[in-house]
């Protein structure tokens, strides 16, 4: 009998971030047979705890900060010696590569990169430092897991890693669960309304100012449309406060957190991303998948990779209110869908295909 390969997945918390989905997704469905699977967290924290399958070997560190954590890590590590560890999310990757020559000799660290690198950077209080430190040590790792071409070309391009240890693997959805999920509930939306939907973290990268701006410029035209807003986050009163000063009450409906959003993705008419920058958005795969087509910007990241035709959607112009409400305005004049809807997802998205891709991956070692 061949020895099974033994990975630890590494978390920051259980939070309901797109990183952390995926990744649960990839762990419930690794092949048994072939792999002993182990999963750590740097904070157990978070609604999606309880999807955690129960056959999987979990540690949590229940620390906030992963620096506080790098003592239980090594602990951790020299107690299973794993073969692989996996990690994702910036600051987890820089934290195992900076750490890995004092694991096990034997155990590789493969890195999974959630967000275009570049866009990314921003966001930290040193960006050049940050950048500096992408450079030295991304090409240490022994697999860097990119999620599409722009991110892979970010990688090589501005920060010097090397193409051989770049691997391209998207993001897996589970069609058959998020459809059985789905029919969970009724049609939440009016129905003699034209629907759009967006969904996601209410913080300045999703850019649901922005859209709140384009549907301001649409309410001018009194049409029968609706937008319902599914999240939550640090700029949940501002945008509230957005939407009153507006006088959108009627048009835009902030719905929160949802432990279950395909009811919503299903029935929607269409669905809008309006992000300043993603890395590959789940909800815009999720939406495809349930027949819904999308309106997004075309903002740096890896949506192309995703949207390659006008039946699955229309890209338009990044961060501009005005084309996005122009071309909101000529998906309404559409008439929607009606019936059965049939999956508009690119084959390299499937469940299937994606595990086949990691296994292939996790055994090559």
């Amino acid at each position: 009998m061949n020895k099974r390969t033994k990975i630890l997945f590494i978390l920051p918390s259980s939070q309901c971030g797109g990183a952390e989905k995926v990744l649960l997704t990839i762990i419930k469905h690794l092949s048994r047979n072939r792999f002993t699977l182990f999963l750590a967290l740097i904070d157990s924290d978070g609604p999606l705890f309880n999807r955690i399958p129960n056959d999987v070997a979990l540690f949590s560190f229940n620390r906030k900060r992963v620096s506080r954590s790098f003592f239980p890590i090594l602990k951790t590590v020299w107690k299973l010696r794993p073969d692989i560890i996996l990690t994702s999310l910036f600051h987890l990757n820089l934290a195992f590569i900076l750490l890995k020559p004092l694991f096990p000799r034997n155990t590789k660290v493969f890195i999974r990169e959630s967000n275009l690198p570049s866009f990314l950077l921003n966001r930290e209080r040193s960006p050049k430092l940050f950048a500096l430190l992408i450079k030295l040590f991304y090409s240490k790792a022994d697999r860097v897991i990119c999620l599409g071409n722009s991110m892979r070309d970010d990688l090589i391009n501005h920060f010097r890693v090397p193409s051989k240890v770049i691997l391209n693997i998207g993001n897996p959805v589970d069609i058959d669960y998020i459809k059985k999920l789905s029919n969970d509930y009724k049609n939440p939306f009016d129905k003699n309304k034209v629907n759009f939907l967006a969904v996601g973290s209410l913080t300045s990268q999703k850019g649901f100012d922005i859209l709140v701006d384009a549907m301001e410029s649409i309410s001018k035209e009194r049409l029968n449309l609706h937008l319902s807003i599914l999240g939550d986050g640090p700029l949940k009163r501002k945008l509230k406060r957005l939407v009153s000063q507006k006088g959108l009450s009627s048009f835009i409906s902030l719905c929160g957190f949802k432990d279950n959003p395909y009811p919503y993705f299903y029935h929607a008419d269409h669905f809008v991303l309006s992000s300043r920058y993603e890395g590959l958005p789940n909800v815009v795969l999720e939406s495809l998948a349930l027949g819904t087509p999308v309106i997004a910007f075309d903002n740096p990241g890896c949506i192309r990779d995703i949207i390659t035709n006008t039946k699955q959607g229309i890209l338009v112009k990044p961060c501009n209110a005005d084309i996005l409400a122009r071309e909101m305005l000529n998906a309404f004049r559409l008439k929607p869908s009606s019936g059965q809807k049939e999956t508009l997802l690119p084959e390299q998205f499937l469940l299937k295909n994606v595990i086949n891709r990691y296994e292939e991956l996790l055994e090559s070692v």
